[in-house]
C-alpha cells in the first residue's frame, strides 16, 4: 500500500471505546478525549511505508501542538524495549502503545494494511481512515484537523 494516499471516507460510526497506556506512562482513554481531535496511527517497526511517514506525522505534531489534538501510534507486535531501542534511532513525536497494551485496539478497529490513520472528530466519532503509507500522509491529515478544530468552535 506505499504511495497510496487514499482517504475512505467514514459512515460517522462512533470509534470504539479503549483505554491504554503510552510508552511514556501516560494513559489515555477515549471517552476522557471527549472535545479533541484524535489522530491514530497503526504501524509497526518492521514496516517500511510506516518509517518513511514518521517524518511527516512528527510535522504535524508540531503544527499542532497546544490545540485540542491526541496522536497517538499503536503497534501491533512490538515490545515496549524494542520501540525504545527503535526511538533512540528514529524520533517519534505521537504518544507511542507498545503491542502490550495496544493489540485490542488492533482487533477493535480491525485494522488490516499498514499504516493506516483514523481520524476521530470531538464527539468520539471516525471522520476519516486513510490506508497506505507515503512520505507526505501529513498534507492529507492536516486539513481533516483542521476542518475539525475549526467546527468545533
Amino acid at each position: 500500500m506505499y504511495g497510496s494516499r487514499e482517504a475512505v471516507s467514514s459512515s460517522k460510526k462512533p470509534a470504539p471505546p479503549f483505554k491504554v497506556t503510552a510508552l511514556s506512562g501516560e494513559q489515555y482513554e477515549l471517552s476522557a478525549l471527549r472535545g479533541k481531535v484524535v489522530v491514530l496511527n497503526f504501524w509497526f517497526i518492521g514496516c517500511g511505508p510506516c518509517k518513511a511517514e514518521i517524518p511527516a506525522l512528527n510535522r504535524l505534531v508540531r503544527d499542532f501542538r497546544g490545540q485540542e489534538v491526541v496522536f497517538l501510534a499503536f503497534t501491533n507486535s512490538d515490545s515496549a524495549d524494542d520501540l525504545r531501542n527503535f526511538l533512540k534511532k528514529i524520533e517519534f513525536d505521537y504518544e507511542i502503545v507498545p503491542a502490550e497494551f495496544g493489540l485490542s485496539v488492533f482487533k477493535e478497529f480491525k485494522i488490516g494494511p499498514y499504516p493506516t490513520h483514523i481520524i476521530i472528530d470531538r464527539r468520539g466519532d471516525i471522520e476519516a481512515t486513510m490506508i497506505g503509507g507515503t512520505e507526505h500522509r501529513d498534507e492529507d491529515i492536516r486539513p481533516v484537523i483542521t476542518r475539525l478544530l475549526k467546527a468545533g468552535r
